[in-house]
């Protein structure tokens, strides 16, 4: 049904919207509409009424017995439906009040936010786990964001919730993570946004804030598999602890990248391991003739 036009005062007469209820922090987080989107707004309310509900957050208070009521969604709304003369505090039908009080159901304004027609124009919502997440899924689909405003919401999820990961802030605001992260980094390095140790990802859990890459061995080739651990033991001295201690790291690099390879090699490197600390323990005790002994033997085994 069509509704009347505005009045020419474009403001309704009384309280506002904002005199009776609070703004959820989240519910800022989109650009507010210039003057001529608002009244564009408006207009369209008039002609089809509003299409889509306002969002209200309430959640019982245990010392009062109340409610606490949150606008989480719907400021622009609230806002053409004043500029377009109607008042969404005014109880003119003043029906059943008490009663949606006693069920969490009465935030101060009017079920029909002052629209003739019996459409109910609020929707009254249990906290959500993550409501600024809750705010971006309902309007990044009817807001058509350039890729400045795009940016600007990044930078505002960014700074509301810094904990989270790159990724899920991406897939939050329908951007890249790469994108994500090049804001991040921006306003990491103006103070912006504080920089973190740990960060949760899509599934809440903590993880490194920048991934570790692992360092990984080159596996030599099978024709050079024994000759990559040999030590020279042709020097007339025997050799220094420095060099079993070389040698031991680079049977611990082959070992780990062996894993899970060619067993019969695998023993064969954990041998010379156990070779190469027997050798380290001659070595320490002044038994250089011995330590270069035992390296002869296992170098003949090679």
């Amino acid at each position: 049904m069509p509704h009347s036009s505005p009045p020419a005062n474009c403001k309704p007469p009384g309280r506002s919207w904002r005199d009776v209820l609070q703004v959820h922090p989240a519910a800022e987080l989109f650009p507010r509409m210039s003057e001529n989107e608002l009244r564009t707004l408006a207009d369209d309310i008039c002609k089809n009424g509003l299409q889509t509900q306002i969002a209200v957050m309430h959640k019982h208070v245990v010392e009062t017995g109340e409610c606490s009521y949150l606008l989480l969604d719907g400021i622009s709304r609230l806002d053409a439906i004043e500029f377009a003369g109607f008042n969404p505090t005014e109880d003119s039908r003043g029906w059943g009040r008490a009663e949606r009080r006693r069920m969490g159901l009465e935030c101060g304004l009017n079920l029909f936010l002052g629209l003739p027609g019996e459409n109910i124009a609020i929707n009254y919502i249990d906290p959500p786990d993550d409501p600024y997440a809750y705010v971006a899924s309902v309007n990044i689909h009817r807001r058509h964001l350039t890729g400045e405003q795009k940016r600007d919401l990044i930078a505002a999820l960014l700074v509301a919730t810094p904990e989270k990961s790159d990724l899920q802030i991406a897939k939050t605001v329908k951007a890249s993570p790469t994108t994500v992260g090049t804001v991040r980094a921006k306003m990491e390095a103006r103070g912006d946004v504080s920089k973190l140790e740990t960060r949760r990802d899509t599934k809440g859990r903590k993880q490194p804030a920048k991934k570790i890459k692992p360092r990984h061995a080159q596996l030599p080739s099978q024709s050079n598999k024994n000759n990559a651990i040999q030590v020279d033991t042709n020097s007339e001295r025997a050799p220094s602890i420095d060099s079993y201690v070389a040698r031991m790291k680079v049977l611990v690099e082959i070992a780990i990248a062996l894993m899970p390879g060619d067993a019969d090699h695998q023993a064969l490197v954990f041998e010379k391991m156990r070779a190469a600390l027997a050798e380290m323990e001659a070595a320490r005790g002044g038994k250089r003739d011995q330590a270069a002994a035992m390296l002869e033997d296992v170098s003949a085994v090679e």
